[in-house]
């Protein structure tokens, strides 16, 4: 898949370019890609709202974890503000999905940041 946006560095993997990529492989119309898409999407998103795990074999696993209170800053004024607890997903790729070490260190944080990188290798 080529990028989307040429003008920063890194490679992005938006809808639009699953949806082409469907339309590609499968010769469906385009309606029918961004239905089939966003229904896949759509689930998984509805799965982690209910806390569920989601496993793709050969793919990777998405999970939430709890996120701790902390006490953050407001930048302008130095004063304290909560921050209540969360949820956040997680992602953690699958044994046989060769992805770079760069991506590798990205599960520990962001997990949005890992999937971009991953889908562009992935799909090539």
């Amino acid at each position: 898949m080529k990028a989307s946006r040429t003008a920063t560095k890194t490679t992005h993997v938006i809808k639009r370019d699953l949806v082409n990529r469907v339309i590609e492989r499968t010769g469906l119309t385009r309606a029918q890609s961004r239905i089939a898409v966003e229904t896949i999407l759509d689930e998984m998103r509805g799965s982690m709202v209910r806390g569920e795990r989601i496993e793709l074999r050969g793919f990777g696993v998405f999970y939430t974890r709890p996120r701790k209170t902390g006490v953050g800053r407001n930048p302008k004024t130095g004063e304290e503000v909560p921050i209540p607890p969360g949820k956040t997903v997680r992602f953690k790729p699958g044994k046989h999905m060769s992805v770079s070490s760069s991506c590798r260190v990205a599960t520990r944080g962001n997990a949005r940041a890992l999937l971009t990188k991953t889908l562009g290798q992935w799909a090539r």
